[in-house]
């Protein structure tokens, strides 16, 4: 979960994909955006929504939480008319 000031301001069920967020629509000075991450539970009844490929990653485990990867990458976008 993602939280602006305190209030949740995005999140995402984990579903195998990356977590992809625009925090320009957020940020601005003197604000504060912090992460909260929660592991998957074995035995939490919303398992049975997670895809088989997640299933199996739990397979065998109480709980799971693993971040691959932190990247933020600056996105330019402009518009060419000729």
């Amino acid at each position: 979960m993602g939280f602006l000031q305190g209030e949740l301001a995005c999140d995402h069920f984990y579903n195998g994909n990356p977590w992809r967020i625009g925090l320009r629509q957020f940020l601005g000075k003197d604000k504060q955006f912090a992460f909260y991450l929660r592991p998957l539970m074995h035995d939490a009844p919303y398992l049975v929504d997670l895809s088989d490929k997640v299933a199996t990653e739990l397979k065998g485990l109480k709980q799971l939480l693993k971040v691959n990867q932190v990247r933020f990458v600056r996105d330019y976008k402009t518009v060419v008319q000729f």
